[in-house]
This record gives C-alpha cells, sequence and structure tokens, in this order.
C-alpha cells in the first residue's frame, strides 16, 4: 500500500507540471530524496533497496533555513556530516524529490535539526554500522528524528546487500566489504533512502528535475 500511494504521489506531482523550483517554498524539515548520478556507489545502493527502478534513490538530505539562505544537512562519502547550499545540493543530482513530515511531527524537526548540526564533521560511515560515530546519509536522519515518546519517526529495517534480481549478495559490495576488511551486516538493522520516502510518517509534495 505504501508503494502505491508513494507512486501515486510521483504521477501526480508530475503531471501538475510541480517538477521545478518555481514557485517553491522549502521549509525547516523538508526531505530531500535524490536518484543520483549513477556512481557505481549509488547503483549498489539502489539494486539492494528497491525492486522499482523509477523509485531507486540513493540519499536524502534535510533542509534548513537559516535567514534567507538555505541549506541541505546530509552525510556524505566525501566529506562526511555537512552543511551543503540548495542549489549544490541540487545540482548533484538528476531529480529530487521533495518530502514534508506530517502535521502529527512536526513537532520532531526543530530538535532533530539541532542533533544533526551538532554532528556536522563526523565522519561518513562507509561500513554501515550503527555504533561508531560515524553516519551515513539515511542513518543521520532515522536517529535524529524522535517522537515526543523517545521513539524514532522512522523505523530501522534489516538491512541486505542480496541484489533484488538474484537475491545473491551483490558482487559490488562483496569486493567493497573486503576493501575496508569487515563482514557484511547483512540482516543487521538499519535505513535507506528508499525507505525513509516511502513512510506514512512522510507526505511527498515536489519533484525538482
Amino acid at each position: 500500500m505504501q508503494k502505491k500511494i508513494f507512486i501515486l504521489s510521483l504521477l501526480l506531482l508530475i503531471f501538475t507540471g510541480l517538477f521545478s523550483q518555481t514557485e517553491f517554498k522549502f521549509k525547516d524539515g523538508d526531505f530531500l530524496f535524490q536518484t543520483g548520478k549513477k556512481s557505481d556507489f549509488e547503483n549498489a545502493i539502489t539494486s539492494v533497496t528497491s525492486d522499482n527502478k523509477e523509485l531507486n534513490f540513493s540519499h536524502v538530505g534535510v533542509v534548513c533555513v537559516e535567514n534567507d539562505s538555505i541549506f541541505v544537512l546530509e552525510a556524505v562519502p566525501e566529506y562526511g556530516v555537512t552543511k551543503t547550499s540548495i542549489e549544490n545540493f541540487i545540482n548533484a543530482s538528476h531529480i529530487t524529490v521533495v518530502g514534508r513530515l506530517i502535521s502529527q511531527y512536526q513537532s520532531t524537526i526543530a530538535p532533530a535539526l539541532i542533533k544533526i548540526k551538532s554532528l556536522i564533521g563526523k565522519p561518513y560511515d562507509f561500513v554501515f554500522h550503527n555504533d561508531n560515530d560515524a553516519y551515513y546519509c539515511s542513518e543521520l536522519i532515522q536517529i535524529s528524528f524522535i517522537k515526543n515518546d523517545g521513539t524514532p519517526v522512522f523505523e530501522t529495517i534489516p538491512m541486505t546487500f542480496k541484489d533484488k534480481e538474484n537475491n545473491e549478495i551483490h558482487t559490488y559490495w562483496i569486493e567493497y566489504y573486503e576493501k575496508y576488511n569487515e563482514t557484511i551486516p547483512e540482516g543487521e538493522q538499519g535505513t535507506n533512502p528508499t525507505g525513509i520516502s516511502r513512510s506514512d510518517s512522510i507526505e511527498i509534495i515536489h519533484i525538482i528535475q
């Protein structure tokens, strides 16, 4: 059901012409999902996190508005946790899809942004572990948006590194983890951008191409 609603939301935005920056106003806490420019790393992420080629997201960041400037808080391999101008963020991808928290969870935005800002400068989590004080993009989002009862807005799910086409560990990840001398964390709890984009806690509201 989540997947069908997500697809219908995207189609509605496309058919109504809402796929540019014109007339759109970003707000604190908006989630920006990107398809990437198809590096090997991004291809490996999307090949194991979605079974629909039109909905594969390899990256997510969150909007932070400061005075008259718009930034995106994100975790990227090159810089770790960082703050990027909205222009540079959008230019890094073929397509950016904007999601916004439903009203029930809007109160989680301010403390989440404070937490993420406190983590700026932390390294990128290249091995996708949740206990190493390093962060990958969707992990940064998942640990920061917390409900009033102390539980996360976005639940973790068992990670998989298996190719959706053949249900085998993707060759890229086998070689990748050998390079880091780490075991592949197949089945361990984690997150991914595509999973967050389909959460019932988010409404898809805009597309930028």
